[in-house]
Order: C-alpha cells, then sequence, then structure tokens
C-alpha cells in the first residue's frame, strides 16, 4: 500500500467523486512544465467545476465555500522554475492577474519535494565519479540558499515566502 502524498490527494478525490465521472485534475510538475502547461490545466479544472456543479441536485448548489466539485492538485509543485505561478494561484487566487472560478467548488492543494541533502558520503561517491562535473561544488552557481543544487536529494525550487504558511510536514 503506497501511503504517499499522491495518494492521499487520490483517496480525498475518491471520497468527494458523488455522482462525478472525474473530480481529480492531477497535475504531474517537472523541471520541464511550462507555465503555459499550468494555466491550461488550471483552465481545464475550471471548467470540470463547473461541469460537475451543473450535476448537483439543485439542493447541493448552494455555492458556499466548503462545496467541492474537482481538486486540481499540483504534484511536487516546487520542481518548476514556475512556482511563482502556483503560489499566484494558490494564495492569490488569480492567474496572471485574472480571477480564478471558485464558485463552482474548484479547490487547490499541492504537495512539495523536501529539501533534503545527500549525505556526505554520497556527495563525495558523486563527485567522485564525475557525472559530468568539471567544477567544484563550490564553483557552481545552480544553489539552494548557500547548498549546491546537485548536492539535494531533489532538484527543487525555493517555495515563494507566502507559501511557507501553507505547507504541512507529513
Amino acid at each position: 500500500i503506497d501511503h504517499g502524498k499522491t495518494s492521499l490527494i487520490r483517496y480525498l478525490s475518491m471520497m468527494l467523486k458523488r455522482n462525478f465521472d472525474k473530480n481529480l485534475i492531477h497535475v504531474k510538475i517537472h523541471g520541464g512544465t511550462s507555465a503555459t502547461d499550468i494555466r491550461h490545466r488550471l483552465e481545464e479544472a475550471e471548467r470540470l467545476s463547473r461541469d460537475n456543479y451543473d450535476k448537483l441536485d439543485k439542493a447541493e448548489n448552494t455555492n458556499n465555500n466548503a462545496l467541492i466539485t474537482t481538486l486540481l492538485f499540483f504534484d511536487e509543485a516546487n520542481t518548476t522554475e514556475h512556482v511563482g505561478l502556483i503560489k499566484e494561484i494558490m494564495c492569490d487566487l488569480t492567474i496572471n492577474g485574472r480571477p480564478i472560478d471558485l464558485e463552482h467548488g474548484l479547490k487547490m492543494v499541492a504537495a512539495v519535494n523536501p529539501y533534503r541533502k545527500h549525505s556526505k558520503e554520497m556527495i563525495d561517491k558523486l563527485e567522485n565519479a564525475g557525472l559530468g562535473f568539471y567544477m567544484s561544488s563550490n564553483e557552481t552557481k545552480e544553489k539552494f540558499g548557500h547548498i549546491p543544487i546537485r548536492h539535494l536529494v531533489y532538484r527543487v525550487q525555493q517555495l515563494p515566502t507566502r507559501l511557507m504558511p501553507l505547507v504541512w510536514v507529513l
């Protein structure tokens, strides 16, 4: 049994499904994910939330904040350089300044990878193997704070400050 973040969101989606064919938009973020990709998936989630909202019984169409018809899940949100756009979506509830349609039960959630550094032994092993590194890690410009990116287990971007209060550690 998988007990990860993605499985938790899939389970939550299943519990909220009602009579919808689909209620989860799972966006698998990676280093190549573009701002256009993120915008398209958000627009898909907005359409799905309107479609799902229309399928509700009239008694359920209360248009309150507790109503959930669709989950938009940004998986590994801090692996793209466009993490600022994800912050805008989740914190400002806009995309490129346009308000997001939240009136039809769209809710958003994101999972991030930890900022975990390789052990000293693993760093030594990787650097001694070469792996295309032609400069010492002290000279590299790609850093996360003061830590060279290549010393991290996952290649991640720093989270925008406004997202930090929303982070739960599992």
